[in-house]
C-alpha cells in the first residue's frame, strides 16, 4: 500500500461530506429511485432540446450534460469506495473496523 493511501485512509476514516442523503444513496447504493427520476427527466429535457426559440433548447442540452455528469461524479464516488473498503481489507494498522 502506498503511503498516500494509508493516510487517506487514516484522515478519512470517521469524516462525513455533510450531505446525509447522498452518503445514504452511497452508503446503501440503491439508486433505483435516482436512476428513475434522472431518466425521466432527461427525456424531457431530450424533448426541449430540439424546440427552436428562446434559447430553451440550449439550456436543456446544458442541463443534459449536468445529469450526465452527475451520474459520472456517482460511478466515481463508488469506485473510490470500493478502492478504500478494498484498502481496508488488505490491512492498514491505522484504520480498521
Amino acid at each position: 500500500m502506498v503511503a498516500k493511501e494509508k493516510e487517506v485512509l487514516a484522515t478519512t476514516k470517521d469524516m462525513s461530506i455533510h450531505y446525509p442523503a447522498v452518503e445514504k444513496l452511497i452508503d446503501g447504493e440503491d439508486f433505483t429511485k435516482v436512476n428513475k427520476n434522472f431518466t425521466s427527466a432527461y427525456k424531457e429535457l431530450e424533448k426541449i432540446s430540439h424546440e427552436t426559440g428562446l434559447g430553451r433548447a440550449s439550456q436543456a442540452r446544458k442541463a443534459m450534460v449536468a445529469l450526465e455528469w452527475v451520474m459520472d461524479l456517482f460511478r466515481e464516488i463508488l469506485k473510490l469506495k470500493y478502492r478504500l473498503m478494498k484498502l481496508q481489507e488488505e490491512g492498514s494498522p491505522s484504520v480498521k473496523k
